[in-house]
């Protein structure tokens, strides 16, 4: 009688969407950093457009994930809210400098609290890193919103630091994703 067993399978589809989310934003703090500081208020528009791309594709992983996430509600609504976030910063060109560090500073928390979830949620010990780079991007979205030292420059460089630190554990978010399985019992066949 052979004994064969049927393998772990892969858990999550489109975890990849995580990894060019990961990179995008990545590229984006880079992008930031290299932007003259008067632009900053006319970064509102593109800045728009990424949370709208990012939200999509994050509604779009839960939506086709959704069996395999128990808390894919909490999840799809951090994407309806990006989503929400984008439109409002595409259609509202005239944000001033006073009121986009408001709202850029809310999707940073929005995305640290994604990261949470997802750390909790994935039990494999590797992704527990999550958890410090949603709490790094939580501490780097309330200063950009209570930064003390209130000029141009000072919130450029944390914008461009929230960027990359949520696009880094975004890129490790996608890996955590990729190599989830879930164990099946062995079929004796």
């Amino acid at each position: 009688m052979k004994n064969n067993s049927i393998p772990a399978q892969r858990t999550f589809l489109y975890w990849w969407t995580y990894l060019l989310t990961g990179i995008v934003l990545f590229i984006s703090g880079i992008l930031v950093l290299r932007s003259q500081a008067s632009n900053y208020a006319g970064m509102s528009a593109p800045l728009g457009w990424l949370m709208l791309l990012l939200g999509l594709a994050h509604a779009a992983f839960v939506i086709l994930n959704h069996k395999k996430l128990a808390e894919w509600p909490s999840h799809l609504f951090t994407g309806l809210l990006d989503i929400a976030l984008g439109l409002k910063l595409i259609f509202d060109p005239d944000i001033t400098m006073s009121t986009l560090p408001f709202w850029v500073s809310a999707w940073f928390l929005i995305k640290a609290i994604s990261l949470i979830n997802y750390s909790l949620g994935l039990e494999k010990w590797s992704c527990r890193a999550l958890l410090t780079g949603g709490a790094l991007t939580f501490m780097s979205g309330i200063f950009i919103l209570f930064s003390p030292f209130p000029n141009v420059f000072t919130i450029v460089i944390w914008t461009a630091i929230a960027f990359m630190i949520s696009g880094m554990f975004y890129i490790l978010l996608s890996f955590c994703l990729h190599n989830y399985r879930v164990e099946t019992d062995p079929i004796t066949v």
